[in-house]
């Protein structure tokens, strides 16, 4: 609470409520910092009746500057720390929790059995290859779940500058959660679990973890819209959906990354509904099965994903749809190879239910199935 004594009058300005007026009080035209802006003027309308109100909007105005101005600094790393595990911190997660937004926590090679929470921290973690940039060292830095819950996990409004990079992401088992609020919990993303987050997931090697009833063997997201960059999703299981991904109201985006032999019952290499609409460059799905459908990719629900230079090889469905299954949804496909993949129909591709893909530049090649549609089946 501030008080001022104006021409003998008293003010009170509670800061704690807001006037609702966005102003920028500069003293004259142009901002070098945070704002490089010569041109930048000066915002000081509108000018409420009450003088109280007006000072109060100028001082949040002031706040907002100088707000922007530490956010910019930490950015720069003038504040940043690193935070080195082991030498400083025995373990992953108590340098997490010593940290503060825009810190490293850098780790030294060597097999840490973990589950790891962000907790909220815009930190990177990583291993040494952000230093060295040798992709042995990702093979050497190991974060084990010990088939105790998510390896690592992001549901506290996490955002790009949360960053996990360059580790082996191994045996975990999944978060028992209830991320859609409805009373029922379930098992998800034995590898990393993602709700609620937009974390940056980048050059990793997500392997072995599980997902039984729920999903998301590798990775899990739910309202969330991470990046993955350049990562190897290979030989997660579920007995339910997305050995590799599964995706609920998320808009990831994948890039330069393998599902390779991942197992599901549904979506082996990834499974995509409600609404999540991804897009993926540079992706490949290989050698994935579905003890039921969708061997590569399973899109359901307006998952209507935007595929660029796709390639779809070798997948396995003993349902429907070998390499990718689509139900109602719209998908966008443009240089995608689909070729090699077997399933029941649809050996290639299996469409239904009011679904208007666009594919550009396809080649469907090689596909193979027991009934109908070895390339496409239609219904």
């Amino acid at each position: 609470e501030i008080r001022l004594s104006l021409v003998g009058s008293e003010m009170c300005i509670r800061d704690r409520n807001s006037t609702g007026i966005d102003l920028l009080p500069l003293s004259r035209k142009g901002e070098r910092f945070p704002i490089d802006d010569p041109y930048l003027q000066p915002k000081l309308e509108p000018r409420p009746v009450s003088d109280s109100l007006y000072l109060h909007a100028i001082f949040e105005g002031l706040a907002k500057i100088d707000s922007k101005g530490w956010k910019k600094l930490q950015e720069l790393g003038l504040f940043s720390e690193t935070l080195n595990v082991p030498e400083n911190y025995s373990t992953i997660q108590l340098a997490i929790n010593a940290s503060l937004d825009f810190d490293t926590v850098l780790v030294s090679p060597g097999f840490y059995e973990a589950n790891i929470n962000y907790n909220g921290k815009n930190i990177v973690v990583t291993s040494t290859y952000l230093q060295d940039q040798d992709s042995s060292l990702i093979a050497q830095t190991i974060i084990d779940g010990d088939q105790d819950g998510s390896v690592a996990i992001f549901e506290n409004n996490e955002n790009g500058d949360a960053v996990l990079q360059g580790f082996t992401i191994q045996n975990g088992n999944g978060y028992f959660a209830d991320p859609d609020g409805n009373g029922t919990f379930y098992t998800y993303g034995g590898g990393i679990y993602c709700q609620d987050s937009d974390p940056t997931l980048k050059d990793l090697v997500i392997t072995n973890n599980s997902g039984d009833e729920g999903g998301g063997g590798g990775v899990f997201l739910y309202e969330a819209s991470p990046t993955i960059i350049g990562c190897f999703i290979t030989n997660n299981t579920t007995d339910d959906v997305g050995g590799g991904l599964y995706a609920r109201f998320s808009n990831v985006s994948i890039i330069n990354t393998k599902f390779i032999a991942n197992e599901a019952d549904l979506g082996s290499g990834c499974y995509l509904r409600n609404e999540s609409i991804p897009t993926m460059t540079n992706v490949d799905f290989i050698s994935n099965v579905a003890a039921n459908s969708g061997g590569g990719i399973l899109l359901k629900d307006n998952a209507d994903a935007v595929l660029f230079n796709v390639k779809i090889v070798n997948n396995l469905a003993e349902g429907l749809g070998g390499g990718l299954y689509v139900n109602n949804a719209d998908p966008n496909l443009d240089f995608a190879l689909i070729a090699l993949n077997t399933s029941s129909a649809g050996g290639g591709v299996y469409i239904r239910n009011n679904s208007d893909p666009i594919f550009k530049n396809l080649t469907v090649a090689y596909n193979s199935s027991g009934f109908d549609g070895g390339g496409v089946y239609l219904r």
